[in-house]
């Protein structure tokens, strides 16, 4: 099968049924086979075999299409808004790039929601997208042009974005898989309108696929650099995870009851898991998704760390020439004579009315709710989660139960603003070691919190310990095939771990050290799987074709750090000789603490 026919087979499957759908607003179909043709030619004419093209360019030769919000060089950008109907993008999305240069040919671009921002992609510049399995239903929104495009089978994969479920509930109406990243790995730049205050940690730009096999290397090429900071490459035992379900939202009055269709769905699912994995699903009740919408609107309206308010809706609206009143053309929609959407005009209501500043209590839920999930999920917990209340309802429903949207406007937005960062450093780096921890930098972000740990009083002894670990770790760490690694939370170093190896058979974990304060909240389960991810890679290459482990010693007395060893997969195996036991060369109180206090663990990699 050749490129250029696949692409036609894809152009002919949207003009059959675009139509009907309306997903696809401007095209660039001639484009798209010259370029077809061209990575034709360039399979026929490469002398290093498909596999050298394969790995420089992984979706060479695959259709995919963007939302219109994106830019695309040579296609509109307006976003719906009537007032930028002219707009031509004369460049492409960073995002948008990325897949380009990995050999994808883009199709054309899709239809959204006015301004990206509702759950029907309806605009008075192209209209209303259909659900391609009902006509009579919307196809989700804001990403709905891609939703419907790709669950028709005009497409296979897409560009979308996601602020409150845009890319989540058009998946969900569908039928097709999407995934909204952590915020900051995929560059969001590119899209109209730019996210402003706080928003810009909530807007994250995601794939949209027909098949879920393709959510991960859609993801690996989208966030380019970044890539390196998610462990896309670990194998997950899924009978190790920790699975939660909840229903339901707790009854909130802005929201509809969940559809007992979608409930008994979700029970199926959780009965399969058992089934299949061996593994217990707990149903949970969480009282603060109650308020899932007051929090979502209170994240939308903050400013943001320069102190700055967000650019208002209403501002958008105006096309950044002048501000739309909201009142006003609430009248004019009455009339006719609206050049934008009820459901925009209804945004900007809500909004002028909306207070500036969110209540005590709201702040209370949500910083009560980020600190339960964090610490109920860590870094291997799996919540099920209605992605929205009822089932894909019936053209300009939403306008009359405008909440619903907040089961996914809630959920990434309780974890968005903390991203923890894990950096190796290996023997060549030492250096490099030694000069961020003295000028208080790692990962490029400024102000490390190691040095200024020293003037917080509640942190001086994770100071002074990691000042005595970190000699020790730099020592252990000159072994060729040794790491040492450090995890970034916020600006601040919450914790620490090394591993070199231990005879030609064997990792030893040396040392593991997480700030109290963040225990709960999964660093040590991630910095603990990124050793083992280091051990796995380790042993391919290890001379022993024998077992291959990695072995631990620790003096943890919390029930917790055990269970932590345990659920990543380590058996306790007692006192083992061989293995390193600190404190030979201390005081003898310490030689003797150490042999009574010290466990081993081993966990086998082959």
């Amino acid at each position: 099968v050749t490129s250029v026919q696949v692409v036609q087979a894809y152009i002919d499957r949207i003009q059959e049924i675009n139509p009907l759908i309306n997903a696809l607003v401007k095209d660039r179909f001639a484009a798209a086979l010259q370029e077809a043709a061209q990575v034709d030619k360039l399979i026929e004419e490469e002398t290093g075999g498909e596999d050298v093209l394969e790995d420089r360019l992984p979706l060479l030769g695959v259709p995919f299409t963007v939302k219109e919000a994106f830019a695309l060089q040579g296609m509109p950008n307006s976003t719906g808004l009537l007032s930028r109907r002219t707009v031509v993008s004369g460049v492409d999305a960073p995002p948008v790039a990325l897949l380009k240069r990995a050999g994808a040919i883009p199709l054309g671009v899709t239809n959204c929601s006015e301004l990206a921002m509702w759950l029907e992609s309806h605009n008075h510049l192209y209209g209303i997208t259909r659900n391609p399995y009902d006509l009579e239903r919307i196809a989700g929104g804001s990403s709905g042009g891609e939703g419907s495009i790709i669950g028709s089978g005009s497409s296979v994969i897409g560009v979308g974005s996601d602020i409150g479920g845009s890319i989540r509930i058009p998946c969900f109406f569908n039928g097709i898989f999407g995934h909204k990243p952590t915020a900051g790995i995929v560059n969001n730049g590119g899209q109209y309108p730019p996210a402003s205050g706080q928003q810009p940690g909530f807007l994250c730009t995601g794939p949209m696929c027909r098949y879920a096999e393709d959510l991960l290397p859609m993801l690996r090429i989208m966030a380019g650099p970044n890539a390196e900071k998610l462990s896309l490459s670990t194998n997950v035992d899924l009978k190790k995870l920790r699975f939660f379900s909840v229903p339901h939202d707790g009854g909130s009055p802005l929201l509809s009851p969940v559809d007992p269709q979608l409930i008994q769905t979700q029970k199926k699912v959780v009965e399969q898991l058992e089934a299949d994995l061996g593994v217990r699903v707990q149903e949970l009740r969480i009282p603060q998704f109650k308020y899932s919408f007051q929090i979502w609107g209170a994240m939308m309206s903050s400013p943001g760390k320069d102190g700055k308010p967000p650019t208002t809706f209403a501002e958008l609206m105006g096309g950044g020439e002048k501000k739309v009143w909201p009142v006003w053309e609430f009248f004019k929609w009455f009339l006719g004579l609206s050049s934008h959407t009820m459901a925009a005009i209804g945004l900007a209501l809500v909004e002028m009315f909306q207070s500036s500043q969110p209540s005590q209590f709201i702040l209370q839920q949500k910083e009560s709710l980020q600190k339960d999930l964090e610490e109920l999920l860590g870094t291997d917990g799996v919540l099920l989660y209605p992605s929205h209340p009822q089932l894909a309802p019936k053209h300009h429903q939403p306008l009359f139960t405008p909440f619903n949207f907040s089961y996914t406007g809630l959920m990434r937005e309780a974890l968005a603003d903390k991203q923890l960062f894990v950096r190796q450093f290996r023997f060549e780096d030492n250096a490099d070691v030694q000069r961020i921890f003295r000028e208080g930098m790692l990962e490029m972000i400024p102000d490390t919190a190691f040095r200024a740990l020293r003037h917080h009083p509640e942190s001086l002894l994770l100071y002074l310990f990691m000042l005595k670990s970190l000699h020790y770790c730099l020592i252990s760490i000159y072994t060729t095939g040794s790491g040492f690694w450090v995890a970034v939370l916020e600006g601040r170093v919450v914790g620490i771990v090394a591993v070199r190896p231990h005879g030609t058979d064997s990792l030893e974990l040396l040392r593991m050290s997480v700030d109290r304060h963040y225990r709960k909240g999964g660093v040590g389960a991630t910095l603990g799987r990124t050793v083992l991810e280091f051990a796995r890679q380790f042993a391919h290459t290890a001379s022993s074709s024998s077992s291959f482990s990695v072995i631990l010693g620790t003096t943890a007395y919390t029930p917790a750090a055990h269970r932590l060893y345990r659920s990543l997969g380590f058996h306790h195996v007692g006192t083992t000789e061989g293995y390193t036991i600190p404190g030979d060369d201390g005081p003898v109180w310490q030689w003797l603490f150490y042999r009574v206090h010290h466990h081993h663990y081993r966990l086998e990699i082959k």
